[in-house]
């Protein structure tokens, strides 16, 4: 959308992210992306993106925080599939993640503690003796 508006111009994309993080992407005026989408600080997202237009839903607040630059805010829009460079849909898609995810798995059980039992199952049978025949 923002090359169709801009033809033949880098493009920088900020998009806002969590936590207070932006996601951001540079794209050369062909469209191709100069590296890989990066979880950015602000701050850091107006040091590093330098193209003279700006699109995304921060382009507003990069263009303002830099004091140059053109802003197009834009957000993710299907009508605009077709304005995609070739090579920008692949076969197989995946997902693609900008920060890697807060959750983390919790810690292993102390090895030197005996198993927990399991609440699902019953309890087991208690041996009886032999009987005689």
């Amino acid at each position: 959308m923002a090359r169709s508006a801009h033809p033949g111009l880098a493009i920088d994309v900020a998009m806002t992210g969590g936590h207070g993080e932006w996601f951001c992407q540079r794209f050369d005026p062909a469209g191709r992306a100069l590296g890989p989408v990066a979880s950015l600080k602000p701050e850091e997202a107006t040091r590093l993106l330098t193209a003279a237009v700006v699109a995304g839903s921060q382009a507003e607040a990069l263009v303002a925080a830099r004091g140059r630059g053109t802003a197009l805010p834009l957000w993710p829009d299907a009508r605009a599939f077709g304005a995609l460079p070739d090579g920008a849909v692949w076969p197989d898609p995946k997902p693609s993640y900008g920060r890697a995810p807060d959750a983390r798995l919790p810690p292993l059980p102390d090895a030197r503690l005996p198993p927990l039992p399991d609440a699902r199952l019953p309890p087991p049978a208690k041996p009886t003796p032999a009987s005689s025949a």
